[in-house]
């Protein structure tokens, strides 16, 4: 998922006075991430995930169940860059 282009289309859709850059990567770049990381039973639980990019800054949790072949995230966005507008 790219997060940064969704939610610039987000806000331009709702009015707001933002021109999503045109990037259609599938993918959110960062340049740094990490995160606490602990498997147990088939099941990988994500703490404290922090990412950064020039683009925008994410911190989060979740947890990845192998054997389930699940996936359960929660992610806090902030888009620092990138805007092409106002960029309240």
């Amino acid at each position: 998922m790219n997060f940064q282009q969704m939610i610039q289309q987000a806000v331009e859709r709702n009015g707001g006075d933002v021109k999503a850059a045109e990037n259609f990567d599938n993918v959110t770049r960062l340049d740094r991430f990490t995160t606490d990381l602990t498997l147990k039973d088939g099941v990988v639980t994500l703490n404290d995930m922090q990412g950064q990019s020039p683009v925008l800054a994410l911190t989060g949790e979740g947890m990845l169940n192998l054997a389930d072949q699940t996936c359960d995230t929660q992610f806090d966005i902030r888009v620092v860059g990138g805007w092409n507008g106002e960029s309240k």
